[in-house]
């Protein structure tokens, strides 16, 4: 199981609680675990608490004084998508679908186990990392392949289908020219007829979206076309 050391960070952890004698004994806990933890016994400060001193979770019980769990889960994620996961004795099937329409990333019921309080803690962090996109680069293009799009110094080409798929086969045959009847044949598929006009335009407006790099696109007479990088532009 992972802790936080070997997340390589200090997590720290807000415990909205009113229970003071079960306030005391997760903070003990999970400072055992290498958390570091503060506590609030109502929800009346945690607005002000979150936005004075950064947390990265908050354990929520929905049954606290003056205001209720949901009222403060709703006021949290109008200002944070900080992780949340509410801590409550009593929940019906209702009320768990009710926390999770207000956005909470997981619920728990009291007495819980330290061990699975952690795991789910880690967990939450662990969904709320964005991931990494997988770019392949080219001189200045990128291609995302999850996403089927190409960047330009970083700024979508807004692609069309057609476009994307010329694109494509020629970054992927670069160094050596494509003649059209290919490169129509891998956007179109074989069982469309070849048709070197419509190619050519769709190369075109592809040059043009390329702009001041349109010439990485180079003409190749009596062949097709290859892409290149340019040592200027």
């Amino acid at each position: 199981m992972d802790t936080p050391t070997e997340m390589n960070q200090a997590v720290r952890v807000l415990i909205v609680e009113d229970d003071q004698m079960l306030a005391g004994l997760l903070s003990r806990l999970l400072t055992e675990e290498g958390f570091i933890l503060s506590v609030l016994p109502d929800g009346s400060d945690v607005l002000d608490h979150l936005k004075s001193n950064p947390c990265d979770v908050v354990l929520l019980d929905l049954m606290l004084p003056g205001r209720s769990g949901f009222e403060i889960l709703k006021d949290i994620r109008e200002i944070s998508d900080i992780p949340v996961i509410v801590l409550t004795a009593l929940i019906t099937e209702m009320e768990r679908i009710r926390v999770f329409q207000l956005g909470a990333d997981d619920y728990l019921s009291k007495p819980c186990f330290t061990s699975e309080l952690v795991f789910r803690i880690n967990n939450s962090l662990k969904r709320q990392k964005p991931t990494e996109k997988k770019l392949i680069s080219f001189g200045p293009l990128q291609l995302d392949p999850d996403s089927r799009t190409f960047y330009l110094d970083g700024k979508d080409l807004n692609l069309t289908e057609f476009e994307f798929e010329i694109l494509s086969a020629l970054v992927s045959s670069s160094g050596k020219p494509l003649d059209r009847k290919s490169i129509y044949q891998h956007v179109a598929g074989y069982e469309f007829e070849f048709n070197s006009r419509n190619m050519d335009v769709k190369v075109a407006h592809l040059r043009k979206k390329l702009g001041k790099w349109h010439g990485m696109i180079r003409t190749v007479w009596g062949v097709g076309y290859e892409i290149v990088i340019p040592d200027t532009i």
